[in-house]
């Protein structure tokens, strides 16, 4: 404080206040961070604190007031603020968390019908397409791109290109294949002997096989593979086992 007289002498008096703590009061603790982050669009659900009083026992959590608001709609920082005042009207320090909201995620690309596209030659091709999403922009927009037309009077790869980007930035692409083939027919396998045989406990199994053939590439017999399963066969254990037979073309179908 200041003061000055007729003759302009100034006159000083300070006071000084120490503000503290109240040693009695409550404290709280936060479950988790007091800083944490957040993906936008999605339901934030606060960690909460606990309350005890100086001596470390817990009071009743419930009666913490928290303040504020996370909006997962809004990026940005948002504050929650926790209070407490035990029975005896001693208020605890007020905390605060920090929750930082944005949008990190990628939009989803869901492609229609298969990711990899074979066609017959001089079959006629639409694109199936594809669709997007994205958790916080609902306004998100899907791109295509097909750097070369699908020409299916040749042989060929062609690719069918998905982009999108969302309001922030965050981008996604996923490409389709599409190949032109001169052959899409699979091969036919074809059993030698029954479908279905029994074999007596403890005797030998010899599988009697498998015959392979395809319209354009002929005889594929010695391709046939059976991942293991003739082999997994034990006759010295009760049981059924399956065997499977697999054979693909030159031009991939199987």
């Amino acid at each position: 404080f200041s003061a000055y007289d007729t003759a302009g002498n100034k006159g000083t008096v300070t006071r000084t206040v120490i503000v503290s703590a109240d040693p009695n009061a409550p404290i709280i603790t936060l479950a988790g961070n007091s800083e944490i982050d957040h993906e936008a669009g999605t339901v934030f659900q606060d960690p909460g604190a606990t309350v005890a009083d100086k001596d470390g026992n817990a009071l009743d959590a419930s009666k913490i007031e928290v303040t504020g608001k996370v909006r997962t709609d809004s990026p940005g920082q948002h504050v929650l603020m926790y209070d407490f005042s035990d029975e005896s009207g001693r208020n605890a320090m007020q905390i605060k968390r920090k929750v930082n909201v944005a949008d990190t995620l990628a939009p989803e690309i869901t492609i229609n019908g298969e990711k990899d596209m074979r066609i017959g030659l001089n079959t006629e091709f639409n694109d199936p397409g594809a669709s997007v999403t994205d958790i916080f922009d609902d306004n998100v927009q899907l791109t295509v791109v097909i750097p070369v037309p699908v020409d299916t009077t040749a042989p060929g790869k062609y690719e069918i290109i998905y982009r999108a980007t969302d309001d922030t930035g965050n981008k996604t692409e996923i490409i389709r294949t599409v190949r032109v083939l001169a052959d899409i027919i699979p091969p036919v396998i074809t059993l030698i002997g029954e479908a279905t045989v029994t074999v007596k406990l403890g005797a030998d199994y010899d599988d009697e096989g498998t015959v392979a053939e395809d319209d354009v590439d002929g005889v594929l017999t010695p391709f046939i593979e059976d991942s293991g399963t003739v082999d997994a066969v034990d006759t010295s254990k009760e049981g059924t086992y399956v065997i499977t037979y697999d054979v693909e073309d030159f031009s991939g179908n199987k």
